[in-house]
């Protein structure tokens, strides 16, 4: 006699995983995808504005204002490379 036993696939939206591995992934994403995830939700938002995720950023060769340098800054940069970057 065969047993078939049927597993159950639960599938998990996004918004049940813990802050830690939402912050996780946004770590492997460049800016430009950061930057877009922090307008999805007031929760994605702040997770993006984590000072985990902005200890290193490179704008090498790319054009950024003033005051995108002062966001940077402001959550918590503490190596910015602007090699050939201009304003």
């Amino acid at each position: 006699m065969a047993v078939i036993m049927k597993s159950a696939v639960r599938v998990l939206k996004l918004a049940e995983f813990p802050d830690e591995i939402i912050l996780r992934v946004f770590s492997s994403l460049d800016l430009k995808d950061l930057l877009n995830c922090g307008q999805v939700s007031k929760r994605f938002r702040s997770i993006s504005h984590d000072e985990f995720l902005w200890q290193r950023i490179d704008l090498t060769g790319k054009s950024v204002s003033a005051a995108f340098i002062q966001f940077i800054l402001d959550r918590g940069c503490k190596h910015l490379d602007l090699s050939n970057s201009c304003a």
